[in-house]
């Protein structure tokens, strides 16, 4: 089995370079194909890196990556340099989106040098396995080929070799055990002390596994009291390590009577690991579409959406809400990692996560408003490193064909309180009804109309003046604190403030003054967030306003 991480370490990719989908690198290599029509989805059959020179590249190829994803391609090989400068933008967005790797290779390697040596790989592991198989029962043989899960095989296994057989994750935990029908008794012990043996080791191939050749030795082996001998065998290829298949040696027999067929059972266990963590690109890949159908408000959604995430098994509770955590470009992707885990582990809350605008972007269903608030406290936590991230959380609603109007006011919650005023916060759209309806339909035009109906011209111009009545709204009206912000003496604050009252023809201590101030100035934030075109600088805005 060879995977696309595996494929990146070896020596003849060293001016390959991984552009995008890092999380989707475990998807397994089952063969090769060239892009050379743009209906190439239709001739996959899941498991193909995809290669391309970029000559026939579409320019809007939306829909051949959708293609691509929907037949469960292995990733894409693009050749720059030539066709193609670089690997467009497009495509990376889409990559990192739906976990595809890309691979970026510079046009004079050839491709067929490449594929070549992709299907070596292939053939050899093939080979390889087959050869081990040789000595095993055809049972046994028969159990390895079928086994769906790792129980299975080590059941069949315990009962041929008269001996227990054990299998730990690679975080030591008892994932799967059998013990010969005559041994049952001594099962309960041999579980325990075994465990207590590895525990808090990280990975006891390396911890127990002696001598210089010690990355290449197929066992180790380990005596616990007056157990019988206790012998492991690492699960792990080149980039991964999966944990650790154990055999006590009851029938005394010696490691190498039984080590064949060990060495088997692992290759299958590692091929069904691999599977696994495909199964686990696939689930997140439809979690994917599905959440993206629910925000494009596809028009289908209804008939679509729930029979989606019933085959998904996403359960419905009574209550949806919509959940945005500020996120960044460089750590996004890794907190939507633990933020599924998160997800994984909260059994009364279920929905589905992803990265809109570096932002992580949750719609979540539950029953018990009590729990989920602290639950809620819990991720926001566990996602902050130092800075504790802000939460803005829509209103709830019944359906999760209804979840876009939650979405929506969370973005606006996002959007009008600025970042500076949100550490360890956790804002609901119920607690700011007002705010969403004042500013939730404001596009850059409006809001600069709006806010250039309330400050006249001559504040807006005058760079010493707008910075005055901005820095004074923000300190609530208290103009001590305004006085040292600005680095100024009081009498000076207050020649500009009268000033200021002159030209507004208006006094700065009436209520219904500072409400319009404040939305002005509030306002203009809004504004620039929510516009692609919004002024960046104090003069533009001020130019834009005159």
């Amino acid at each position: 089995m060879l995977t696309v991480k595996e494929l990146l370490y070896l020596p003849q990719m060293n001016e390959a370079k991984l552009i995008a989908g890092e999380h989707g690198v475990d998807r397994i290599i089952k063969w090769t194909h060239i892009i050379d029509h743009e209906e190439v989805g239709y001739f996959l059959e899941g498991g193909e890196l995809l290669f391309t020179c970029g000559q026939i590249w579409p320019e809007h190829s939306l829909p051949l990556l959708q293609s691509i994803i929907a037949n469960r391609a292995s990733g894409i090989v693009f050749a720059t340099g030539r066709y193609l400068k670089q690997v467009p933008e497009e495509v990376i967005k889409f990559s990192n989106t739906y976990n595809l790797p890309i691979i970026e290779m510079p046009f004079h390697v050839y491709f067929v040098q490449l594929i070549k040596l992709i299907h070596q790989a292939i053939i050899q592991n093939q080979l390889t396995k087959a050869q081990k198989l040789q000595h095993i029962s055809k049972t046994l043989v028969h159990t390895m080929s079928t086994a769906n899960d790792i129980g299975e095989l080590l059941t069949y296994a315990a009962e041929e070799f008269r001996n227990p057989l054990l299998f730990t994750s690679n975080t030591n935990v008892l994932e799967a055990s059998h013990f010969p029908k005559d041994q049952v008794l001594y099962a309960s012990s041999m579980k325990t002390k075994l465990l207590q043996r590895i525990q808090g080791i990280d990975n006891p191939f390396q911890h127990f596994a002696h001598g210089k050749n010690m990355l290449d030795q197929a066992y180790f082996s380990l005596q616990i009291g007056n157990l019988p001998p206790l012998y492991g065998l690492p699960i792990k290829n080149s980039s991964h390590y999966f944990g650790t298949l154990w055999m006590f040696d009851i029938s005394q027999k010696g490691i190498h009577a039984y080590l064949s067929v060990l060495e088997s059972i692992v290759d299958v266990v590692i091929d069904l690991s691999f599977a696994k963590l495909e199964q686990q690109l696939i689930h997140q890949q439809e979690c994917t579409q599905i959440f993206q159908m629910i925000l494009s408000q596809h028009e289908l959604l209804p008939l679509i959406v729930p029979k989606k995430l019933e085959k998904l098994n996403i359960k419905y509770h009574s209550k949806w809400i919509a959940m945005i955590i500020q996120g960044q470009q460089q750590n996004s992707l890794a907190m939507k990692q633990h933020a599924l885990h998160w997800l994984s582990q909260t059994p009364h809350i279920c929905g589905l996560i992803d990265i809109i605008d570096q932002n992580l972007v949750f719609l979540l269903s539950y029953d018990d408003e009590e729990q989920f608030n602290e639950e809620i406290k819990i991720i926001q936590n566990q996602l902050s490193s130092g800075y504790l991230r802000p939460v803005f959380l829509g209103t709830i609603v019944e359906s999760v064909t209804d979840i876009i109007k939650s979405y929506e006011q969370a973005k606006i919650l996002e959007t009008f309180i600025p970042s500076e005023h949100t550490p360890k916060q956790i804002y609901f759209a119920n607690n700011y009804l007002k705010e969403i309806l004042l500013f939730g339909t404001f596009d850059y035009e409006r809001a600069s109309a709006l806010r250039g109906s309330i400050l006249p011209k001559e504040i807006l111009q005058d760079e010493v003046l707008i910075e005055t009545l901005s820095t004074l709204v923000k300190n609530e009206y208290n103009r001590e604190y305004t006085a040292k912000q600005l680095f100024i003496h009081r009498n000076t604050l207050r020649y500009r403030l009268l000033k200021i009252e002159e030209i507004l023809k208006d006094s700065l201590s009436s209520l219904i003054c500072q409400f319009w101030l404040k939305v002005a100035f509030e306002i203009e934030h809004v504004a620039n967030v929510r516009s692609n075109c919004a002024p960046s600088t104090k003069t533009e805005l001020i130019e834009q306003n005159s």
